[in-house]
Parts: structure tokens; C-alpha cells; sequence
């Protein structure tokens, strides 16, 4: 039996075109509200990225990423704290 799956890059990718139609429609059900109190969606050098929306208190920027940017995001904090372990690398990567 082959079943239908599809990559995180692929419900990644999805989910961003869920978004953009739900920012888009007149008409939105309780999905679409879900959807946007949850996603939005912040270009960065012509990819789209999904963020948590930012809201009027702060500025800050949270990026969802999909299991293919992991690894290189986890590496990169790694090198920065030079090569330290899981609290500093949580403290720099936050």
C-alpha cells in the first residue's frame, strides 16, 4: 500500500500558499482566522519565509523552518559560540 507523503519542505511550502490565500480571501472560515493568528509570511531576499506574526508590543522575529534549514541553523550557532554546547547555543540561536 503506498500512502501519499509529503516532505516537510513540501507542508512547509504548502502551508505558505495556505496563508497567502487566506490573507487574500473576502471570505474566511475559522480555518483561514486559525491560519493567520498562527502564520505569516516575510520575504527575505526573494524566499518566503513563515514567521509568527509580529505583534504591536515588539518587533521581534520568529521564524519557523522546515527540517532541510535545521541542520545548517544548529551549525552555524555551534561555530558562533565557539563550538559550545546545547545551553549556549540555545542562548545564541534565541
Amino acid at each position: 500500500m503506498e500512502m501519499d507523503k509529503k516532505t516537510n519542505l513540501d507542508k512547509y511550502k504548502s502551508l505558505i500558499e495556505e496563508v497567502k490565500q487566506s490573507k487574500m480571501s473576502n471570505k474566511k472560515d475559522p480555518h483561514m482566522h486559525w491560519l493567520l493568528r498562527h502564520y505569516a509570511i516575510l520575504s527575505v531576499q526573494g524566499t518566503e519565509k513563515l514567521i509568527f506574526p509580529i505583534s504591536n508590543n515588539s518587533n521581534e522575529i520568529i521564524y519557523y523552518v522546515h527540517d532541510n534549514e535545521l541542520f545548517q541553523i544548529l551549525e552555524d550557532a555551534h561555530s558562533q559560540t565557539g563550538h559550545g554546547g546545547r545551553d549556549r547555543m540555545y542562548h545564541n540561536a534565541k
